[in-house]
């Protein structure tokens, strides 16, 4: 299911489908109890969707959020997990990294 280069959030969405076994946008749209265009639109690229949005998918996909939305580590681990992988070194650049991103909002 992981793939790095997917070329946004709409290819993951539609692999998180089917790896959770459902087997068409309908399917899952029912599940979601959402209407089918609304959640068609957003597994095929047409229609946006927001961070609340992304968490009930990763909810219900049992998927990582972070890369449904940006392709950040894996589908199946939580980024917390994947952070702690890393070297020490590397978690601090990550820290700081976020700590950067989230001084950016609303610029």
């Amino acid at each position: 299911m992981h793939n790095a280069f997917m070329s946004d959030e709409s290819d993951r969405l539609k692999e998180a489908r089917k790896a959770a076994g459902f087997k068409s946008a309908a399917d899952a749209a029912e599940r979601l109890k959402l209407d089918y265009p609304t959640y068609a639109g957003h597994e095929n690229g047409s229609r946006g969707f927001d961070k609340d949005q992304a968490r009930r998918y990763a909810s219900t996909f049992k998927i990582s959020v972070l890369w449904l939305l940006y392709g950040l580590g894996s589908p199946s681990k939580s980024f917390d997990q994947e952070i702690l992988d890393l070297p020490l070194d590397k978690r601090r650049q990550a820290q700081e990294f976020i700590q950067w991103l989230k001084s950016k909002e609303g610029s």
